[in-house]
């Protein structure tokens, strides 16, 4: 994170319970610099829980990782599991989240908060080839920010997967989730069954090791306008927020941000995704 932190609040990685790292995938992924930036702004005391994150969590940013492939992504989070620390992955493209994901055991469920179904089968246009952009490394049609999901899913349990704020996908998309038990709640079904959802997510997650994915898209674009894929009639922090309270009771063992692009002089969205990383932390130290 920022100056403030890394004088006073951040400790070594070895010493950690968390270990935050960037994975530069996506033109635009250097935006994940601006989330460190904002933490400098953030105060770790939570006002409602009267307690300070950081009394409870040794956190380390350990910076941008090299990434010669995405698996270089799969072998980070699996060397920071094998020291028993929570491994949380800032980075650009959604399909990162693939291989952030499976460093992890199979038993492990997976919330998503997104806009998107992200599960054709197979996409390209020059917008995800942007969006999944890594050096040197090639694109791949049936792997990318569109389709990650359903790789994700059906290499694994797809009934251990739950996402929550899709209002924009296909009727394949639709059908490969129905067909294969995946719960999912649309923007509009959450807006209008908020305490349904309250309870199927939190019989999903109780007494379960937990990831969670958080596609900064899957917010409002009147709350997050700085994404590659600003689609109205997203949910708001505080729903976001009231989400998260159903957490407690189980184990968030990592969780991601993904999808930023940084609009010049405009910090809105920044700030609301280091909220987002906070509020995550937050649940961590209060199981802990």
């Amino acid at each position: 994170m920022y100056v403030r932190f890394i004088q006073d609040l951040l400790v070594p990685e070895e010493k950690a319970d968390i270990v935050i790292f960037g994975a530069l995938v996506g033109k635009h992924s250097k935006s994940i610099e601006n989330l460190r930036k904002e933490s400098f702004f953030i105060e770790p005391f939570d006002l409602n829980k009267r307690f300070n994150i950081f009394d409870k969590l040794k956190v380390a940013d350990i910076g941008n990782i090299e990434l010669k492939t995405l698996d270089d992504i799969t072998k980070k989070v699996k060397h920071i599991l094998e020291k028993s620390k929570v491994p949380v992955m800032l980075s650009g493209g959604h399909v990162a989240s693939y291989f952030s994901i499976k460093g992890f055991d199979e038993d492990v469920k997976v919330v998503v908060f997104d806009a998107h179904c992200d599960s054709r089968n197979k996409y390209e246009d020059e917008y995800m080839e942007e969006a999944s952009y890594v050096k040197g490394i090639k694109y791949d049609p049936k792997l990318n920010p569109v389709t990650w999901f359903r790789r994700s899913s059906e290499s694994r349990n797809p009934k251990n997967y739950f996402t929550i704020g899709i209002r924009e996908g296909d009727e394949f998309e639709l059908d490969y989730l129905e067909k294969n038990g995946v719960q999912f709640f649309t923007a509009q079904r959450m807006k209008e069954n908020f305490d349904e959802l309250k309870r199927k997510l939190k019989e999903f997650v109780q007494g379960s090791k937990v990831y969670i994915s958080v596609d900064i898209d899957g917010f409002d674009p009147a709350f997050a306008p700085a994404v590659y894929h600003p689609e109205p009639g997203g949910f708001s922090y505080l729903d976001f927020a009231e989400l998260m309270s159903v957490f407690k009771g189980s184990k968030i063992v990592g969780f991601d941000v993904v999808e930023l692009k940084s609009i010049p002089n405009n910090n809105v969205t920044e700030f609301l995704a280091t909220r987002v990383i906070f509020e995550i932390l937050k649940y961590i130290a209060t199981n802990k």
